[in-house]
């Protein structure tokens, strides 16, 4: 037998034979279909009966085998409507007042299936969805291969899986406890009351918290016991974070969630308390990331616990009560009982107060000294100075002596040759008598300046020796100022090293103020060099890194123009496509202003047109609604400037 053809024009003729009382009574009605399909329309008064205006039909066949009972409708292959139920394609089953839409979908009482495979098998249940299957009372599952199998469970969600050759268990939406609901593809809620949303997300028994201890502190008296279900939005290997939360209440009743905000203001606030611990506790306290404050020598005491330092200290106080002061040279010691202690008030004695005065007063006689010792280290260096001058002039005196001494022995050998000239040549003596009585003369006159030279040595010798006594007298001086300048070598010395520490902060200030130049960050480099005067030349340039990321930016700027042809042309895929939905739209538009069917008993046949922009469209279309009410058919087809054509058929039913 060949596979029955259904199309349009087959439900329009069965609509029409209701609402056509103009034709006779033995019209063939087979004419309104396409092929000899066998169609039975039960209970159907025909156009020549008195009573046509109440058009009743009691059930619809449409279908090989298909059939249905009171208020029924029956369409396509194979397909069982009961009491006033609605049984759309093959093999589609449904029991009283249900609605199976599609290949081999199965409702319950009251329950819809719309899919292929789709079952809803019990009371008030729905299935919607490719092998969606909601068996038990008020059960729900929307998407192909939802699964919920508990009262009042619901599961909302798809499966991955082939629809038409395949069914993968481990994909497909579960919610298979009471009140139970499963939210997303391969989403399994198994545990009564509980909620499992997102893909892949499971629940896990909902357990009651009284108390929860972490280290040696336990925390109690928690608000909301009374646990009905969980709410999961992920599973064991499989965590998500919930987003965009607003802050809970927080208080000894409140059930509300928290928020990353409101812990981290509770970990602000721990941290900070154990800042001041640590700050209280102070020495060498240390705060590790776990929020552990660790101790060690404690003031000092080499303890690690407070209890530890206290204990120390105790001790040291109790020894120290027995503790004495004794007063070495110089001290004074004066021992007063307070509170079962003894205060000892060390201070200098009198006699060393006496002796600091007196040590104060030297001090000044020093600095006094030190002006008359400046004075007379002048007045000997003038005196050097005159010494050195007259040990010169000694010198040249001496010199000058020992000329004439010279003069004296060379005219003594003179006179010894005149002599022995007079004794042999009277005649030469007579004539050197002359010449003799003139060097006489010259020889008194240089006895007498031999006489003067004496008395000048004489002089010379007498100031020598005063300038002796003078540098006796500045040798006692200056042993008593060795003493002063002793001090004064010292009192340069501190200087010298004040001095030094001072030259060697002005030398760090002078290095400090020294201009220099270094890379703010990787991104460039400080090149240093000299210049021709000696100063210091920085060359700022970009880093090797960044140069080579320049040159990966021209390389992605050659990617982008090509990127740029790549969405020109894609620009243009996306202009036909809006010419497509533009089309659309048109027929959309057409196919709504297509008028229906609105009162029980009524149908009607319509043309409309549309427009959406530049684009039309027109679109035809018939409806019936039964003359009970209980269900209705409607049916339209379009066509638009695109020459695209599209259709649709629906089946109503009202309780």
């Amino acid at each position: 037998m060949t596979r029955p053809t259904f199309k349009l024009s087959l439900l329009a003729g069965a609509v029409l034979l209701a609402s056509a009382p103009a034709m006779a009574a033995d019209t063939d009605w087979t004419t309104f279909f396409d092929a000899p399909i066998p169609a039975t329309i039960t209970n159907l008064q025909t156009p020549g009966n008195t009573n046509i205006t109440t058009r009743t039909i009691q059930s619809m066949n449409v279908g090989v085998d298909a059939t249905s009972r009171r208020g029924g409708i029956a369409i396509g292959t194979a397909t069982n409507a009961s009491d006033l139920g609605v049984a759309v394609g093959g093999s589609a089953n449904t029991d009283n007042g249900g609605a199976a839409i599609g290949v081999a979908a199965r409702s319950g009482k009251a329950a819809v299936a719309i899919g292929r495979q789709a079952a809803a098998l019990n009371d008030r249940a729905v299935a919607i969805g490719g092998t969606a299957v909601a068996n038990e009372k008020g059960a729900v599952a929307l998407g192909s291969q939802a699964t919920a199998t508990a009262a009042g469970a619901v599961a909302i969600g798809g499966s991955n899986a082939d629809a038409l050759t395949d069914y993968d268990a481990a994909t497909a939406t579960t919610a298979s406890a009471t009140n139970a609901i499963a939210i997303g593809q391969n989403a399994k809620a198994t545990t009564a009351n509980s909620v499992a949303l997102g893909n892949g997300t499971t629940t896990a028994a909902a357990s009651k918290t009284l108390n929860s201890t972490v280290g040696d502190i336990t925390f109690g008296d928690f608000a909301g016991q009374s646990v009905t279900g969980t709410v999961s939005v992920g599973s064991s290997d499989a965590q998500r974070t919930i987003s965009n939360l607003a802050a809970g209440a927080l208080s000894t009743t409140s059930t509300d969630a928290v928020n990353g905000s409101q812990l981290h203001a509770t970990n602000t606030v721990v941290a900070n308390v154990a800042k001041s611990v640590k700050g209280l506790i102070g020495g060498k306290a240390t705060v590790d990331p776990k929020g552990n404050i660790t101790t060690t020598d404690i003031g000092g005491t080499g303890a690690t616990t407070v209890d530890g330092a206290i204990a120390n200290l105790k001790g040291k106080i109790d020894n120290f009560k027995s503790a004495t002061v004794s007063a070495g040279d110089g001290i004074q010691v004066t021992p007063t009982p307070v509170n079962g202690t003894t205060d000892y008030k060390v201070a200098l004695s009198a006699d060393a107060k006496d002796k600091l005065d007196q040590v104060g007063d030297l001090a000044k006689d020093v600095a006094a000294n030190k002006t008359a010792i400046t004075n007379l280290n002048t007045t000997t260096t003038n005196l050097t100075t005159r010494v050195a001058a007259n040990e010169k002039g000694v010198a040249g005196n001496k010199a000058a002596i020992e000329k004439n001494a010279a003069d004296i022995t060379d005219l003594s050998g003179k006179v010894a040759t005149n002599t022995t000239n007079i004794a042999n040549n009277k005649a030469a003596t007579e004539k050197n008598a002359a010449d003799i009585t003139d060097l006489s003369g010259k020889v008194a006159a240089n006895t007498t300046n031999i006489a003067n030279n004496a008395s000048k040595i004489n002089t010379l010798e007498n100031n020598f020796n005063d300038l002796t006594a003078e540098v006796g007298k500045n040798a006692t001086a200056i042993a008593t100022n060795a003493v002063d300048i002793a001090d004064n070598k010292a009192a340069i010395a501190a200087n010298k090293a004040a001095n030094d520490a001072k030259n060697a902060e002005q030398d760090q200030a002078i290095r400090a103020a020294k201009t220099e130049v270094q890379a703010g960050s990787a991104d460039v480099e400080v090149i240093p060099s000299t210049g021709a005067y000696g100063q210091s030349i920085y060359t700022v340039d970009m880093s090797a890194v960044n140069k080579a990321r320049l040159q990966n930016v021209d390389r992605l700027d050659s990617r982008m123009r090509a990127a740029e042809g790549r969405l020109d042309k894609m620009d243009k895929r996306i202009s036909d496509l809006d010419d497509k939905f533009g089309a659309m739209g048109a027929s959309t538009m057409a196919t709504a202003g297509l008028m229906q069917s609105y009162r029980p008993g009524q149908s009607n046949a319509s043309i409309a047109v549309g427009q959406n922009s530049k684009h039309r469209a027109i679109a035809a279309g018939v409806s019936t609604i039964s003359d009970g009410g209980k269900w209705g058919v409607k049916a339209a087809v379009a066509v638009n400037t695109e020459k695209d054509v599209s259709s649709s058929l629906g089946v109503s039913w009202f309780w």
